[in-house]
């Protein structure tokens, strides 16, 4: 994971809090966009300036080449408002030497995935296990990847509730409604990806004490759970 730092400085004719709201809406939009790793990212006021520090997938995940419609009309808004332009930079590599991101040509096949506490991409690329940065793939709705990451998000609260399940006898147990469910949604994702890239795509997750049961699932044609 690389950790970059953006920073912006603000006018002194301008109320911070509300560049603050604006400056979050670019953090959101780069999110939705898959330029930013899951785990949340940390902002600073420094008298008057705002800076940003997140994770990324790769060095140049921010680059203007991966930027969406609604990044780059943030950035101009944000540049408009303040006649200062964004500063980006890379501040270095939490894990040196370590290859996380996949360079296959052309996978054979891609898998679903959500593990917790995780800041990898939700997709993984079957043959080396690597993440995909999603901003490499045709978007799926909106010029985003919402229904990707809203399905990991989902995927995650539950994994995590079920992490502190096994060690709190008194945390009740999920439904299985909720489990199927979020399967479910994982088959929809999969089956929407694999209709957009042309490469298969597979639901790959450690999740519920059913999935045992519901693995290799006939009723989802090409898909099937992977543990």
């Amino acid at each position: 994971m690389y950790v970059q730092e953006i920073t912006l400085e603000i006018s002194p004719d301008l109320e911070m809090e509300l560049m603050i709201d604006e400056f979050n809406w670019l953090m959101s939009n780069y999110h939705k966009n898959g330029q930013v790793a899951n785990g949340g990212h940390t902002q600073l006021v420094i008298g008057n300036r705002i800076a940003c520090l997140l994770y990324t997938l790769e060095r140049d995940s921010l680059d203007s080449k991966n930027n969406n419609i609604h990044v780059n009309k943030q950035i101009k808004r944000l540049e408009d408002l303040c006649g200062k332009k964004l500063d980006i930079r890379t501040l270095g590599t939490n894990n040196p030497g370590h290859k996380e991101v996949c360079s296959c040509e052309k996978p054979s096949n891609y898998m679903l995935t959500a593990l917790c506490f995780s800041r990898d991409s939700a997709l993984m690329c079957g043959d080396c296990r690597l993440s995909i940065p999603l901003y490499r793939l045709p978007k799926t709705e909106d010029e985003s990847y919402l229904s990707i990451l809203n399905w990991q998000l989902s995927s995650m609260v539950i994994e995590g509730y079920e992490i502190i399940n096994l060690k709190n006898e008194k945390v009740p147990e999920l439904s299985n409604n909720y489990l199927t469910a979020i399967d479910d949604l994982g088959f929809d994702v999969c089956a929407k990806i694999e209709l957009l890239t042309g490469i298969p795509t597979r639901l790959f997750q450690k999740l519920g004490k059913e999935k045992e049961n519901r693995r290799n699932n006939k009723s989802h044609p090409g898909k099937e759970m992977t543990t």
